[in-house]
């Protein structure tokens, strides 16, 4: 029976051993633990601890912020749930997200962990010198009252404004660059259109300056000559200017206005770790 098991034991390791690694797999995936992941939203709670309004309240505060003040902030606020390490989360959330501007470092990112009753302020580099880790700090444990009574919206509402105040009293004028998302972009289409339409315009002349020297010195016309005499050439380079314009808007509009408000694309960002947490 010892051989028997001795012999069979090789195969019963292959066998079983990626059977075990199957069951963790799915017990780490079972824990509900959140894991770094780029946000694309101003305001994320996939748990829905704020209300629909009290969400669009706050988006549209940082919105504000970053349109106002000198150094356009990008402000992040998290409530991802349950998770292990929220220094680790938060810092690699930040990264993951790129928030800020590259080279700017203009980020910042509010983590609310409720089911633990914790939180953290994680800080871009270019706002260190503005936003130490004592101010952080402070900034959450003024905020320890409204989180104990489950008053979310309040302190996120709190740390916000006073974050605000205090980046508006800096001397940080950091200046916004055209992020790429914002940036006037032209489709395959557009621009053959807009080129063809040049091109159009730039033969037609042409022609039509041919034509008039034929009929200043008095020669007959063939029908396509006295049609180009009479293009008002000065109107199509108008409407030709105007269509371009209207396209360059829209695109750029509609990469500003895509979705909601609410939504954020990476600009780059970078943080080394600066900022605190906080247990409530």
């Amino acid at each position: 029976m010892q051989t028997v098991l001795t012999m069979i034991r090789p195969l019963l390791m292959r066998i079983l051993h990626p059977v075990f690694c199957a069951l963790a797999l799915l017990c780490l995936s079972l824990t509900g633990t959140a894991e770094a992941a780029p946000l694309t939203q101003l305001v994320t709670d996939p748990n829905n601890a704020l209300s629909d309004a009290e969400r669009d309240q706050l988006v549209e505060k940082l919105t504000t912020l970053r349109e106002t003040l000198p150094s356009h902030p990008h402000i992040l606020i998290d409530l991802p749930g349950h998770v292990d390490d929220i220094d680790q989360y938060a810092n690699e959330t930040f990264h993951a997200s790129g928030i800020g501007q590259k080279g700017q470092d203009n980020g910042l990112l509010i983590v609310l962990d409720i089911p633990d009753t914790q939180s953290r302020i994680e800080v871009g580099y270019g706002f260190e010198g503005d936003l130490t880790d004592l101010q952080t700090h402070t900034i959450l444990v003024a905020a320890r009252p409204d989180l104990k009574a489950g008053h979310y919206v309040a302190a996120l509402n709190g740390m916000v404004d006073t974050i605000g105040e205090t980046l508006r009293k800096s001397d940080t004028t950091v200046q916004e660059t055209v992020a790429p998302d914002e940036a006037v972009t032209f489709s395959s289409t557009d621009m053959l259109l807009g080129g063809g339409g040049l091109l159009l315009f730039l033969v037609g002349t042409v022609f039509t300056i041919r034509a008039q020297r034929r009929q200043s010195r008095g020669e007959p016309l063939s029908w396509l000559d006295r049609f180009l005499v009479n293009v008002p050439w000065d109107v199509l380079l108008n409407i030709l200017i105007n269509i371009l314009s209207v396209a360059a808007r829209s695109k750029s509009g509609g990469s500003n206005n895509s979705g909601n408000r609410n939504s954020y694309r990476s600009g780059g960002g970078d943080s080394g770790g600066g900022g605190s947490k906080d247990k409530w």
